[in-house]
């Protein structure tokens, strides 16, 4: 109660207060308007950002296979992927999201390439030659590279 009269004795005459609350009025209705300009302006800039920005993979559940190896159909949908984006580089800049492409694809090709191959053998009841054979077997395709 003491600082409302205290407030009041700053005041000599009543015209005075009303001139003090008027501007008071005045300050706050210009910045709750500057507010709500800001407001569509943000609104317009978050608009124009997700218009703009390319959305190269939104889903949490997406990965490029970490185990095992990519499958030949993978395999030729990566290996195509790559020539397209060649092709495209030969021709013009790559943008960013190619360029984003084109490091998800080449991983996934590079890591089914260094990946080691493996092979289940039920070991059980073989035989030392079937052993052998196996592992031969195993062998053949690192030859052909």
């Amino acid at each position: 109660m003491s600082n409302v009269i205290e407030f009041g004795q700053d005041f000599k005459e009543i015209a005075e207060f009303k001139a003090y609350i008027a501007a008071q009025t005045k300050t706050i209705t210009s910045l709750s308007k500057q507010m709500q300009e800001k407001d569509v302006e943000i609104a317009h800039l978050k608009d124009l950002l997700e218009k703009t920005t390319p959305i190269l993979n939104t889903d949490p559940g997406f990965s490029v296979p970490t185990s095992g190896l990519l499958s030949e159909d993978e395999e030729i949908i990566i290996r195509t992927q790559l020539r397209l984006l060649k092709q495209e580089a030969m021709v013009s800049e790559l943008t960013l999201e190619q360029s984003k492409k084109f490091d998800v694809y080449f991983k996934a090709l590079t890591q089914m390439r260094n990946q080691p191959q493996k092979m289940v053998i039920e070991t059980k009841k073989m035989s030392d030659q079937d052993l052998l054979a196996a592992l031969a077997q195993l062998e053949a395709p690192k030859k052909d590279e």
